[in-house]
This record gives C-alpha cells, sequence and structure tokens, in this order.
C-alpha cells in the first residue's frame, strides 16, 4: 500500500515587501502583475499594499518571476517554522 505524502505550504512572514516598488520601477500595474503572477487582483493589492503579513513560497515565486527579480529582492522574510511543522 502507498504511503499517502501530505503536502504543506511553506508559510513566510513577510518583514519587508518591495512589490509596488519593483512593479512602479517597471511600469506594471497592480492588475496587470496579478495577471502575469497568475494571482487574483484582490490578494495582490493586499500584497502591495503589505496588509498581507505572510505569502506562500509559491505566490512569492510567482511575482519575483513576473517582475523578472529574485524572491530576495522582491521581499525580506522569516519561516514561521512552527507553522511549518
Amino acid at each position: 500500500m502507498k504511503k499517502k505524502i501530505k503536502k504543506r505550504k511553506l508559510i513566510t512572514r513577510i518583514k519587508e515587501n518591495k512589490v509596488s516598488f519593483f512593479a512602479k520601477q517597471k511600469g506594471i500595474s497592480q492588475l496587470a502583475l496579478s495577471r502575469l503572477a497568475h494571482c487574483t487582483p484582490q490578494l495582490m493589492s493586499k500584497i502591495c499594499t503589505q496588509k498581507r503579513p505572510a505569502v506562500s513560497v509559491v505566490t512569492a515565486i510567482k511575482i519575483a518571476r513576473a517582475l523578472q527579480i529574485s524572491v530576495e529582492e522582491l521581499f525580506i522574510i522569516e519561516i514561521d517554522e512552527k507553522k511549518n511543522i
């Protein structure tokens, strides 16, 4: 019998967020960025206004790729190990 492997989402706490800065620098609106990153405009708005204290690693990577920069440049993060166990 195969053992089911539980998929886990790594949760990161954002200490600093530079999404708006890089989007403005590249001339990309929040709506366009949400489409490029395959997320909802509401989520992108919360991330850009820093009202979202955490994002999944997958979402962070999608946004970074859409802006053509590294995740490390975009977010200063800390992994919440208590929630990832």
